[in-house]
């Protein structure tokens, strides 16, 4: 079982240990845990947690984010759409970013929700439903489409795709080959650059 100390527990997070160590205390399945040790470390970050109060969700009652079954977007993810929409102040519409954020990741090649694409596809989704399907874009959204994160997992919606590199510095055809292969070769301008100062290779 996946759990944590109760301070950080619960939303998007797992479950607490330490009621789960008092349950199976004295059973076969005894964790072996000291409660007390994990008491002692919980009033620490009790001591910490007021620091990171304001990346909470604050707009349900529930401790226990049950949506989380449904939209599947990791808690890293949320704390940021949360901040995000807080600092725009539209914290009310994050319903709408939840099932926006599905749409937006299967046109953009069903990419893993895991940094840095997570993020770019998350802020995209915020961009869709204050302003519209794709009317703002993100660079590096752009970049997404264009192949500079790699290969999709699923192929990227072709109209998604003409639409967010129009006008794209880079061009508008996508790449398909490696992404490094399209990197301009820098070291010898870094060279040029640091002169005397580089001691070594």
């Amino acid at each position: 079982v996946d759990t944590c100390l109760a301070p950080f527990a619960l939303r998007t997070s797992q479950p607490a240990v330490e009621p789960l160590v008092v349950t199976l205390q004295g059973t076969p399945r005894d964790t072996g845990l000291d409660l007390y040790k994990l008491l002692t470390l919980g009033n620490h970050l009790e001591d910490i947690a007021p620091k990171y109060a304001n990346f909470l969700a604050t707009n349900t009652l529930s401790v226990i984010d049950t949506a989380v079954l449904a939209h599947q977007i990791p808690g890293g993810m949320i704390s940021n759409l949360v901040s995000q929409l807080k600092e725009m102040n539209a914290l009310d519409r994050l319903p709408e970013v939840y099932e926006e954020i599905p749409v937006t990741r299967k046109e953009s090649g069903t990419v893993p929700l895991v940094t840095p694409t997570s993020q770019i596809v998350g802020v995209q989704a915020v961009m869709n439903v204050l302003y519209g399907k794709y009317k703002m874009v993100t660079n590096q959204f752009k970049d997404l489409l264009y192949g500079l994160y790699g290969q999709t997992p699923t192929p990227i919606d072709s109209e998604v795709q003409k639409k967010a590199l129009k006008n794209y510095k880079k061009g508008q055809t996508p790449i398909t080959g490696r992404p490094a292969d399209y990197i301009e070769p820098e070291l010898e301008e870094a060279r040029k650059k640091l002169g005397t100062l580089a001691k070594t290779e």
